[in-house]
Parts: structure tokens; C-alpha cells; sequence
């Protein structure tokens, strides 16, 4: 459809004032009094003009109709849903009754007839009260001879606290400058009161996260609005670049871009339709103000006859469960611009004027500056006005960009090529070339005419956020209007889990619909795992919070049926009756729990210390990442399942009494020979258990070895531990076990266990590890967070390669063979018991939205996006815990942009946290990175420094609970906040702590050698080893062997007490007569060498209380040791030292 537009005669030229006396423009500032211009009589051809220039009808017309001002456009910002208002002569719900004073107080004032005040956030007051009363008066002659319409205004869905952001929005109006060029004059009269310009093409100065106040100092060099849009820079700078028709005619009139391609933003094609019916002369007049030069209108082209303007098309918006609609509008707006440009760019003939540059060049290098550049100086970013890099054709047109034919004099090109910039990810060699070769062929490209009829190969590409949910203040804010919503009696049980500190995965253009959006990957991760944590019967998704592009999602926590409890344990690490419940003592809890490292102390930020109040929650919000990567294992796993710290408890809870199965002979088993399983070197078996409502308990039987009773082609019957085995036969002896079972809603669960039952934490890498993994990247089998990885799509299938050994097994009676063929059934009974429990595992994934198709249709686990490795979901979202920072991330990590965290860290008064912060700023500067073991380390103590918040003490989270908590709290909090933000910045607590310098030891550290001539080794083989330190110091070692026993060498076989510095001692001791043998095959036994300068003491490892600290904290032996030896070691600054070698003995 066309944009309704109105054509003007060239007459109107003369109605509006053409000069304007020399002096500053002013803003009314008193309200006009009661019968104020009661008699005036209207011009209606200059209201006309007027009522054009001010773009009345692009928000109050009725589907662009400039003639029809009856409202009802729907206006979606953060705060609320806005409607224009009707504003036709209809005396009941327009306007019609309205006298002259109360339409000016309005248009100049915002103020209602009632009193109140319009939300200047939307309507543009504060630029209208530089208009001349009788222009407005005009105008409302004008407004008066449209159609009339009984439409009633839609009221605003705004509750109490977004209207108190939104009447703190408008900006106060300043006097401007004198301009004493009369078409200046009247180009700033169009620009700065009737066309309201600086509303939207201004940046906003950041209050508390929230844009209010207009940055004059950057005027009109482009915002990323309230209303989600972008309006481009329209600074003199930027126009200059281009032929003045390009602004005149293409973008005032025919609805252009400067480039000339399409306005794509409904409302500015409506603006410019309106503008369209101004003369040439005003249109050259807002460019001439904008530059600051006249322009002669007769050196500007004939424009065509056609001022229509076609109408935009509304992007469509995909349809998903995480509430990221603006997100996705770009998300959506970003591919099909890629799509046009890598369509168009293979085959599309170059242009004339362009020749200088081949289409294919200029997308690889915009590939590179849209990679590489725009995250951060792309439109409405940080750094834009620094350096600003939008669409190629302009930084092609700018100076401050680019030198067309002379790359080293470019900044673009210098800023790489010195490894400035990019701070991230670097330009390659070739890469760099490529901007280089581009820059020299744009000397041979002539400024271009005004693209009206030539089609260019590249389009205007938008630019994607790096991150979605804007600042903490805005998080907290959406999660108190979230929280007014929500009846006072079920917010104590409210919680926030956020995903703001997740740069988005890459988008993924060839996918449609939801698997599009970054935002899909991260909820579907967090719903599969928080419902693989679930108490309760029933799947429950996270909710997005409104406002936040799904980056703030809400929980209940009795959905999953958790306490207060439960979340005060998880955020804290404070021992409650859940940890007992889950079989740890205050010891094992204290050494296992990690508190959140991120929480900021409620009492220290205004808004959260209302969140924290209405839901009773010194932690209301937590990091999505960090609860999925440390509630994925132990402790926290066990906690929140309420896991026991005995397998056979948990059974009895679930109702299986699996002795009594076996005995009876009613499981199902399937068995694997050795190496046949994927985590283990030998054999191994699966044994299914039914529990109630269709649930299923399978059950794992894992060996350190596969000779004798470890053997199960020779001992398929057991375990040994089970009295009256139904076949009769000789129990196997296995080591250890996986247990996967379904939970009550259809999520499955996970424990590992020693063979007698005992939980473990960690499988012993000598019965099952990563098998494909090598050494040191991440073998280990931890409970729940390994087990997300391996079965993604809930149980494997495997094949059986036991019967058919039973079947040809002589050794077995005939009764025997049948009892064990009774429970080791036909690979068709197996395939159907997999098959059936995977599906029902399948089938709430898919209830939870965490499935994709897979090629043959059939539902799947959702994988990672590509970009990220494809790898399952829920390990992707705890992996992104550990993931590497750059210089945005860390920033981010105290809530603040790069710039601003440069300059607080130069302010921090502790030595020794500002020599932390200027190694990461130089880190960063060279292109390095920072760890996320560093920041979670100093962001309690540097957090304070730098900004006016404080860490959470854990040991101290006292709540001032306020579950009623109204609007009216929340306003109260945002004063605060408000008042706060605009005082000189002082840090929460800056205060000096001297430079600890350790106490000066004898030389360097204790350092402790061991050579051993071999560690795979066979049964029979002596063990000779040499140890030796740099220090004098008492010696001992202690041997794990892999059946779980400790053996602390006796001193006969050490030889001296004391090592002596410099010393290589064989042991055994030569001279005890003493030999030292392997008797027995293992594969991962241990041998640990532990040494103290001033003797051992007390500090002498005791085997006995070691293996007691492991069983508590149900690790492996050798785990528990090795950390119990190296706390001694990390205690002692440097006067102990600790070595360790790791044997495999075959038989």
C-alpha cells in the first residue's frame, strides 16, 4: 500500500516565517493562563505546513492516514505499551473541547487539561515548546478540518513504577544558539521545535540504566531508541559525504536511505512521507542547520513528480518460548540482509561508478568490519561516536575512517595493522590485506550521484547485540515490575536466574523459527537441566521476563520441589537439613559447597534491596551459567535430588529392591566384552529395573579388570554381595557402578557408587573415564555433569555380547544357562526396553521445547549452535562458565562498559588489587584475556573499589523481608538509585590496605623430585625409585593401591628420617635388605612423596583419617588423598612440597 503523503504548492513556502529575527531560539517555560489566544483565528494554509513539518499523522494517524488522527498506534517500549491518543475535534474523545491555553499547554508543556503530564518519552513536548504559539494554533485550525472520529483512546498498560521512569524521562529544554543565516534559522526552527529531530537521532545520557536525558555534546550522531529502533547520524559530518539531494529529496522525500537503499523503519518512511509535502526550500533548509552551510536550492537536481512513499512492511516476528521479540526482529532483519547481499553479491554486475571495487571484495571486508568492528562501533554501540563503523558506503565516504587509495593513512587500516584493535579476536595476515586492497581501489571510485534508480550489490546489514538484557539496573528494575505481578503470598518463592553476562551465540542464517534465535539455545539448556534437578511430577519451563529479550527468566522454586532452603544452600553454601538430608556432614559440606562469587549485597543497590525484600532472598538473581555448571555435581546435584550417600537407600526410596530382583532372577540385563562400552577398558553390563508409572532404574556393573571373578563371560551372575544368585553360580566381583534413573516427571537422574553402595563424586579413572579423551582434558567421570554429555537423548542403546558366550558356555548346567538366559534376554527384548525409555526421556524434552529434528523428522535433543561445536545443551551452558574474557566481558562483570572500567581501576587505593587490574588491563590491551577463575578470585574485593555496590558476605545475607512490596517501594528504590547515579561517583569502599609481603624464607621453595625407571609395569616387577629436594626435609610416602587401601611406607624402607638437601636417595634403602614388589594388577594406583622442612609433626598424613575425608566427601581414595596432602602443602608457604606418580600394573 501507498503512505498517504499531502503535496504542498510551492505557496506554503511563504506561510511559515522564512527569516527569523537574530536571537536565541527559546522554549516556553510558563503555562499559558486561562483564556490565553481565546480569540486567535487560524491560518490553515500555514497550519498545514506546520502540521507536516511536526509529523502529527505518522503516530496519530489511523494506518498512516494523515486525515484521520483518531490514535490507537500501539507504541511498545520497556516500561509499558503505549497508544496514541485521539486527537480529531470529537468532543467526547478527541479534542474538540479543548480551549485554545489547555492545546498549547499540551503541545508546548505536555501538560493535560486534568493537570497531569504527558509521558514525554513518546510525545515530543520538549521539542514543540520552542514553537511559536500561533504556529500551533495553526495548526490546530488545520487538525480541525480533518474528519472527526468517537474512536476512544486506548488507556496505557503502564503500571505505577514504569510511570515513574516515563515521567522522569523528558528532557528540559535549553536555550540554542543564535543563528544569524536566515535559512539556518529557519532549518533550525524545522529541526530543533516542529520536526523534534533530537528526540530520536540524539543519544541519551545513561542514568541508572535507564536513557533519559539527551547528550547534547553528540548531537544527532545516532540512538538506539525507546522504542527499540535505530535512528542513524544525521550529524554534518555524515551528511556531508553525500550529495545534498541524497538528504533533501532521497531521504525528506522519497523515503532513502542516504545509500539510497529503502528506509526499512515504518516509522521514519511515514516521517519522511509527511515531510514529503514541505517545499524544496524547508527540506534544504534542515540540511543546510544540520551542516552548518548554506545551501543554494538551484544546484540541487529537478526532483521527480511521485512524493508517495511505499509503504514498509512490519518484520514478522518468530514465534518461541523466550520472549526475545526485539531481539529477534533483528535477528531476523540481520539474515534476510545477509541473505540479499550474498544472493545479490555473486552474480550482480558491478556498477559504472563503482568499478574501483569488485562486489565480492567488499563483502569479504564487510564480512570482516561486521566480525570484527561493529559490536562495538557499529550503530547505537559504545563506541560509535569514537569511531563509528555502519555501513560500508559510509565509512567508504569518511575521513575519520578511511582515505580512499591510501591504506596506511587510514585508521581503519592502521588501527589493525598496529594491533590495537580489534580487542578480541585479531584480522589475519590475509585478512588484513583484504581491507588494504579495498581501501586502494576505492581511489578510483568517484563520489557517487544519488542512488535512485541503480541498485548496488551490498545492503545495510544491522548490526547484532553481543549481549541481550542491558544493564544490572535494568534486570533488576524487569524483575521488580515482574515481581508487582505476582501475588504477595507465592514471592517469597520467586527466583531470577539470568543469562546478561552470556556473549549470544553466533545466529545461524540458514535456520528458520526458533532454532534462529541465540536466545532458544541458552533457555532450552536451562530447562533440560533445571527439570534433571526437579523434585516435583511435573516439567516446568523458566518464564521469560518481560523487557529483557528472554535474558531474565523467572522460577518458581516449588515447581521443582525445592525450599528456601535449598536456594539459600545453593547461593550461599550454608548447611542446611537438605545437606544432611543428602548425606554430608558440616565438614564435607564446608570443603565441597562454593558460594556464589557473584552476588551483590542487597542493602547496596536500591532496586535490589527491594527485590531482595519482596522475595526474601539475599541472592533473588543468579547467573544461569554458573547454577547449571556447579549445580550439575556434587554437592549441589545431591542436594537438590536429595540424593543419598548410599545407593541402596535410594532405592529403597524409589521402591526397588534390587537384591530381591536378582535373586528372583526378574531384571533385564545386556552385557558388553572389554573396551566395548566407551568408558571403560573392560567388561561390563547394564541391568534394568521398572519403577512405578512407567519409570525405569538401569543400573551398571563396572570392573577394574576382566580376569577371574572380574570376568563376566566366566561369571555373568552376581554381584558377589547378592546371597541365593537364581542360577546357582559364582557371583561376579565389580568395582563400581552407574546408576540412571527416570525422575517422577520424566527427566532422568544420576549417581556413581563404589561396589558396596557408597556414593562417588568422581569415578576412579581406573574403572571409567573419557576413554577418547587424552590425559589432562578432562577424562574424569563426575557424576551428573559427565552423564549430561554421554546421554543426551536419555539412555543408549547398546548391543548384547553376552548371551550368545552364555549360550555356548559348556560349563553351565542346563538350568544355569536358562536362569542367566532369563535375565540376559534377546537383543530384541533390549532394543524395545531402550527404545521405550528413551522416548519417554525424548518426549518431555520435547515438552520443554529442548528438541530439533533430526534427518529422518524424529525429535532429538536440541544440540548446541554449530558455532559453539554442536555439542549437547546443557554442557555447553555450564561450559560457558569457564570460557576465556575479553575486554567487554570483564567490564561487564561489574556491570560497566570498557571505558569506564579503564578509568575506575586507575582509581583503586589497594596495591594489591590494583596490581591485578592493570595486569588484566595490559593483558586485554595486547589482545590476551582473563580468566574466569581470576575474575570470580578478586570480584568481592574489586566489585566495592570500582563501583557503588558491595559483595554479598555469605556469612552474613541478613533479608529485611517486605513481600508486600509496592509500586510505591519501587519508586522509592528508583529515586534513590536516581539520586545516587547523578552524584560524583565515590566507590562503596576504596579503603588502603598495605602491600602484604610474605615472610623471607631460606631461597626458593621446597621442591620435591621423584624418578621412577617405569610406570607400566607387570606383576612381579620390584619397585625402585629415587627422591630427592632442594632443602633438607622429612620424607613421607604413602602407596594407594587400587582396591582402596593406603600404605604408608615404613621408615626401614625411606632409610634416614631426613632428606638432606641436594640429596638422591634410592628407595628402598639399599642397606634394610627390604624389597619392594608388585604383587597385584591395577591400573591408576597412586604413589605419593610428601616432605617438610621442620618435620612432619603433626602434619604427618595419617592413612586412616584420609580415607575417612574421602568416604565423607565420597571421592575416590586417590582424589581424597591427593587433596588432602596438597592443602597441607598449599598451607605451608613453601617450606613442604608434594610429588606424585601414577602406576599400571598387568598381570
Amino acid at each position: 500500500m501507498k503512505t498517504f503523503a499531502i503535496g504542498l504548492t510551492a505557496t506554503l513556502a511563504v506561510l511559515l516565517p522564512q527569516t527569523l529575527s537574530a536571537q536565541a531560539l527559546n522554549a516556553a517555560s510558563d503555562s499559558f493562563a486561562n483564556g490565553d489566544f481565546a480569540n486567535y483565528e487560524p491560518n490553515l494554509e500555514n497550519g498545514e505546513a506546520v502540521f507536516l513539518a511536526a509529523n502529527c499523522a505518522s503516530c496519530h494517524g489511523v494506518d498512516g492516514d494523515p486525515s484521520i488522527l483518531a490514535g490507537g498506534q500501539k507504541i511498545e517500549t520497556k516500561f509499558g505499551t503505549l497508544y496514541s491518543p485521539n486527537i480529531t475535534t470529537d468532543t467526547d474523545h478527541g479534542i474538540g473541547n479543548w480551549s485554545n491555553d489547555q492545546f498549547l499547554n499540551a503541545v508546548m508543556l505536555g501538560q493535560k487539561p486534568d493537570g497531569g503530564m504527558y509521558y514525554g518519552a513518546v510525545f515530543p513536548f520538549a521539542s514543540y515548546a520552542y514553537m511559536r504559539p500561533e504556529d500551533a494554533l495553526d495548526m490546530r485550525g488545520y487538525m480541525a478540518s480533518l474528519s472527526t472520529s468517537d474512536a476512544a483512546s486506548k488507556p496505557h498498560e503502564v503500571n505505577f513504577a514504569n510511570a515513574w521512569v516515563l515521567d522522569g524521562w523528558t528532557t528540559t529544554p535549553v536555550s540554542l544558539d543564535m543563528q544569524n543565516d536566515p535559512q539556518l534559522a529557519r532549518g533550525q526552527y524545522l529541526v530543533e521545535a516542529l520536526g523534534y529531530c533530537a528526540e530520536c537521532h540524539t543519544p541519551r545520557l545513561n542514568g541508572i540504566g535507564f536513557k533519559n536525558d539527551r547528550d547534547q555534546d553528540h548531537a544527532f550522531e545516532g540512538e538506539s531508541g525507546l522504542l527499540g529502533g535505530y535512528a542513524p547520524n544525521i550529524t554534518g559530518r555524515r551528511l556531508s559525504t553525500y550529495p545534498p539531494e541524497a538528504f533533501v529529496t532521497g531521504a525528506l522525500r522519497q523515503g532513502l536511505k542516504l545509500n539510497g537503499d529503502p528506509m526499512t523503519d515504518p516509522r521514519m518512511r511515514r516521517i519522511s512521507a509527511q515531510m514529503s509535502g514541505l517545499p524544496i526550500k524547508d527540506r534544504a533548509a534542515i540540511y543546510a542547520y544540520l551542516t552548518g552551510a548554506p545551501l543554494d536550492i538551484s544546484t540541487l537536481p529537478p526532483e521527480p513528480n511521485d512524493t508517495s512513499v511505499e509503504e514498509a512492511i512490519e518484520p514478522v516476528q518468530v514465534e518461541d518460548m523466550t520472549g526475545a521479540d526485539a531481539l529477534m526482529g533483528r535477528v531476523n532483519a540481520y539474515c534476510e540482509a545477509k541473505g540479499e547481499s550474498s544472493s545479490d553479491l555473486a552474480n550482480a554486475p558491478v556498477p559504472a561508478s563503482n568499478t574501483g571495487v569488485s562486489p565480492a571484495l567488499q563483502a569479504e571486508v564487510d564480512g570482516l568490519v561486521e566480525t570484527h568492528c561493529r559490536n562495538c562501533h557499529g550503530p547505537g554501540q559504545t563506541f560509535q561516536s569514537a569511531f563509528f563503523t555502519g555501513d560500508l558506503r559510509d565509512i567508504a565516504r569518511d575521513p575519520a575512517v578511511v582515505l580512499p587509495g591510501n591504506p596506511k593513512a587510514s585508521p581503519l587500516y592502521e588501527s589493525v595493522a598496529s594491533n590495537r584493535m580489534p580487542i578480541r579476536s585479531k584480522l589475519t595476515p590475509s585478512e588484513l590485506q583484504k581491507v588494504a586492497d579495498w581501501i586502494e581501489a576505492l581511489a578510483n571510485v568517484p563520489t557517487p550521484a544519488l542512488p535512485t534508480t541503480v541498485q548496488t550489490a551490498e545492503t545495510e546489514t544491522p548490526i547484532l547485540p553481543r549481549f541481550a538484557g542491558g544493564t544490572l539496573e535494568e534486570q533488576v528494575f524487569s524483575a521488580s515490575q515482574d515481581l508487582l505481578g505476582i501475588n504477595e503470598l507465592d514471592r517469597p518463592f520467586i527466583r531470577y536466574m539470568s543469562f546478561a553476562n552470556i556473549p549470544l551465540p553466533e545466529v545461524d542464517c540458514n535456520l528458520e523459527g526458533a532454532l534462529r534465535n541465540p536466545m532458544t539455545y541458552l533457555h532450552a539448556g536451562l530447562n533440560k537441566f533445571i527439570n534433571s534437578v526437579s523434585r516435583e511430577n511435573s516439567l516446568m519451563q523458566i518464564q521469560p521476563v518481560n523487557d529483557t529479550d528472554g535474558a531474565l527468566v523467572r522460577i518458581d522454586i516449588r515447581d521443582y520441589g525445592w525450599t528456601t532452603k535449598d536456594w539459600q544452600a545453593l547461593t550461599t553454601a550454608a548447611y542446611t537439613a537438605g545437606s544432611a538430608d543428602a548425606g554430608f556432614t558440616p565438614d564435607a559440606w564446608a570443603d565441597l559447597a562454593e558460594a556464589y562469587p557473584f552476588a551483590v549485597a542487597p542493602n547496596s543497590q536500591a532496586i535490589l534491596s527491594t527485590v531482595s525484600g519482596m522475595t526474601s532472598s539475599a541472592v533473588p538473581i543468579l547467573r544461569a551459567e554458573w547454577f547449571v555448571r556447579h549445580a550439575s555435581q556434587s554437592p549441589y546435584y545431591d542436594l537438590l535430588l536429595r540424593l543419598p550417600g548410599d545407593i541402596r537407600d535410594l532405592e529403597s526410596r524409589m521402591g526397588v529392591n534390587v537384591d530381591g530382583a536378582i535373586q528372583r532372577g526378574s531384571v533385564l540385563r545386556t552385557g558388553f566384552v572389554s573396551g566395548a562400552s566407551g568408558v571403560s577398558d573392560f567388561n561390563r553390563m547394564l541391568e534394568r529395573h521398572s519403577l512405578a508409572r512407567d519409570g525405569y532404574y538401569w543400573k551398571s556393573y563396572d570392573f577394574g579388570g576382566d580376569a577371574g571373578r572380574h570376568s563376566l563371560i566366566q561369571h555373568p551372575d552376581g554381584p558377589a554381595l547378592v546371597p541365593g544368585l537364581s542360577s546357582g553360580t559364582q557371583g561376579f566381583e565389580h568395582d563400581g557402578g552407574e546408576m540412571i534413573f527416570s525422575l517422577a516427571n520424566g527427566m532422568q537422574g544420576y549417581y556413581l557408587s563404589t561396589h558396596e553402595g557408597r556414593r562417588l563424586t568422581v569415578g576412579p579413572t581406573s574403572i571409567v573415564s573419557f576413554r577418547t579423551k587424552p590425559i589432562g582434558k578432562g577424562v574424569e567421570i563426575v557424576n551428573a555433569r559427565s552423564c549430561f554429555d554421554c546421554h543426551s537423548n536419555g539412555i543408549i542403546a547398546k548391543r548384547d555380547q553376552l548371551r550368545q558366550f552364555i549360550e555356548t558356555n559348556s560349563s553351565f548346567s542346563l538350568q544355569q544357562r536358562d536362569a542367566l538366559l532369563n535375565m540376559y534376554r534377546p537383543q530384541e527384548e533390549v532394543d524395545a526396553a531402550f527404545s521405550t525409555d528413551a522416548g519417554r526421556f525424548i518426549a518431555s524434552l520435547h515438552e520443554l521445547g529442548a528438541t530439533e529434528p533430526s534427518p529422518d523428522g524424529r525429535p532429538v535433543s536440541l544440540r548446541a549452535p554449530a558455532s559453539a561445536g554442536g555439542g549437547e545443551i546443557v554442557t555447553y551452558l555450564a561450559d560457558l562458565y569457564f570460557e576465556n574474557l575479553g575486554e567487554e566481558q570483564v567490564a561487564r562483570e561489574f556491570f560497566m562498559d570498557p571505558e569506564t572500567f579503564s578509568k575506575r581501576i586507575k582509581g583503586i587505593a589497594d596495591p594489591e588489587l590494583r596490581q591485578v587490574a592493570d595486569t588484566w588491563k595490559q593483558r586485554l590491551d595486547a589482545g590476551l584475556f582473563v580468566t574466569r577463575a581470576e575474575v570470580a578470585e578478586h570480584w568481592a574485593n574489586m566489585l566495592p573499589r570500582i563501583t557503588r555496590m558491595s559483595a554479598l558476605d555469605s556469612q552474613e545475607a541478613p533479608i529485611s523481608a517486605n513481600y508486600s512490596g509496592s509500586a510505591e517501594t519501587l519508586v522509592s528504590a528508583l529515586s534513590q538509585a536516581t539520586y545516587s547515579d547523578q552524584q560524583v561517583f565515590v566507590p562503596a569502599d576504596n579503603s588502603f590496605r598495605p602491600l602484604t609481603v610474605p615472610e623471607p624464607t631460606a631461597g626458593q621453595a621446597l621442591t620435591l623430585s621423584l624418578s621412577v625407571p617405569k610406570v607400566n609395569t607387570q606383576v612381579g616387577d620390584l619397585l625402585v625409585f629415587d627422591v630427592s629436594s632442594n632443602r633438607r626435609c622429612e620424607l613421607q610416602i604413602l602407596y594407594v593401591e587400587e582396591g582402596n587401601t593406603v600404605e604408608d611406607l615404613p621408615q626401614e624402607i625411606l632409610g634416614a628420617r631426613f632428606l638432606e638437601a641436594g640429596e638422591v636417595r634410592r628407595i628402598p634403602d639399599p642397606t634394610s635388605g627390604l624389597v619392594l614388589r608388585f604383587t597385584s594388577p591395577g591400573k591408576g594406583e597412586t604413589m605419593l612423596a610428601f616432605c617438610r622442612e621442620d618435620g612432619l609433626g603433626e602434619q604427618r598424613i595419617n592413612a586412616a583419617d584420609a580415607i575417612r575425608k574421602a568416604q565423607d566427601r565420597y571421592q575416590p581414595l586417590t582424589k581424597g588423598l591427593s587433596i588432602e596432602v596438597v592443602s597441607q602443602v598449599e598451607k605451608s608457604a613453601g617450606t613442604s612440597a608434594l610429588n606424585a606418580v601414577t602406576f599400571n600394573v598387568t598381570p
